[in-house]
């Protein structure tokens, strides 16, 4: 898009090239349809792309606007569409959730190009062809990835984060993926960028220290996650996910599936990771399962005698209880990368237990006390 944008700016500014610019428009109205679903959702599935995507299509209709042209209603259409997503995509702090290869970026760019945009596109409630859901009961807010990877041609510095969730409280970030693998630069090595795109780098389930999908060395994505099941339900307590992918079904014969519900009262998430064995398949054997929640800078956890369970603290005071019912928790070190590709140090909850030929579940809880 920001191609396009160079041709209709190229257009506007060169005496004589009247031709280019209809030509750009005309290029303009085939991407909008090809690079942003009905949901206004962008088809790489990043936060940070659905940004850069917004900014180009306010710069362009600015751009036509100062040359007293015409805007074509496509586009002031696709910025209300993208805006209303952008939206979908923000925690209670005002900056974004970090989903394939952005970083977090903060509220104040956010609001400025929202304010440009001047788009009335309401949050979408449900975007399922988007591929993400939005629990909110309320200041809890959970946003998951509950659809398949980006289609090859979007894929690019995509993750392999299928299933994975954040969630916040007000404006304090509790769970988190830690992002950042499309800002390789100043602060992002080359082997730390794959690294973030991994299965491992996000708050879900990883079976036999693998990925979900394949990442290739060229920054796309190889086989892996080709269906996503999803069924949500709003109960009397709460809205509930029942959501399963097939990632892990080729190479190992489990079938991840993952509900969540968030409570009614704004207080708990509650969970099960269950692994099953895939149907019409060699019967699987044994394999190693961790089950990670990377925590946003600044909660800081403290495990229980047991090990069964943490203690998570906030810097500004607010405390959780994290319990499981199987497996064993351990504190690990991790990092989240804010929008500027800066990494922040921070730490993360394991739970190591076996996926089991017969099938397996490990159930947890987040609680927020006081």
């Amino acid at each position: 898009m920001a191609a396009i944008k160079g041709l209709v700016i190229a257009g506007l500014c060169i005496p004589g090239q009247d031709a280019l610019l209809t030509r750009a428009l005309q290029l303009l109205e085939g991407e909008l349809a090809r690079q942003i679903d009905v949901n206004g959702g962008h088809a790489g599935r990043s936060p940070a792309r659905q940004l850069a995507l917004l900014c180009d299509l306010v710069d362009m209709r600015a751009a036509l606007s100062a040359g007293r042209q015409y805007t074509p209603p496509a586009l002031d259409d696709a910025i209300a569409k993208t805006a209303g997503m952008m939206r979908f995509f923000r925690h209670g702090d005002g900056g974004l959730a970090n989903f394939n290869g952005g970083g977090a970026s903060g509220p104040v760019a956010i609001d400025r190009v929202l304010d440009m945009a001047n788009a009335r596109g309401r949050m979408p409630r449900q975007p399922i062809q988007h591929g993400f859901e939005r629990l909110v009961a309320g200041k809890l807010l959970v946003i998951a990835d509950t659809g398949i990877p980006a289609a090859p041609g979007f894929d690019s510095g995509a993750h392999a984060g299928t299933l994975s969730f954040e969630a916040s409280f007000g404006k304090e970030r509790l769970i988190v993926n830690c992002g950042g693998a499309g800002l390789e630069g100043a602060w992002i090595s080359r082997d730390l960028a794959q690294g973030l795109r991994t299965t491992a780098a996000h708050s879900t389930l990883v079976l036999n220290d693998s990925n979900s999908t394949a990442l290739l060395p060229d920054g796309t994505l190889g086989k892996g996650v080709t269906e996503v099941e999803l069924n949500r339900q709003e109960l009397d307590n709460g809205s509930r996910l029942d959501l399963s992918h097939d990632g892990y079904v080729r190479r190992l014969g489990y079938v991840h599936r993952r509900l969540l519900l968030v409570s009614g009262d704004g207080r708990e998430v509650r969970g099960e990771d269950m692994l099953t064995p895939a149907e019409r398949r060699k019967k699987p054997g044994k394999q190693p399962v961790q089950l990670r929640f990377h925590l946003a800078p600044g909660v800081e956890p403290t495990l229980t005698a047991d090990s069964q369970g943490a203690l998570l603290r906030i810097d500004l005071g607010a405390l959780w209880q994290f319990r499981t019912g199987a497996g064993v928790l351990s504190v690990e070190d991790s990092l989240w990368v804010d929008g500027d590709g800066r990494p922040h140090p921070g730490k993360q909850l394991v739970v190591t237990g076996e996926a089991l030929p017969g099938g397996s579940s490990i159930g947890w809880l987040f609680k927020r006390m006081g």
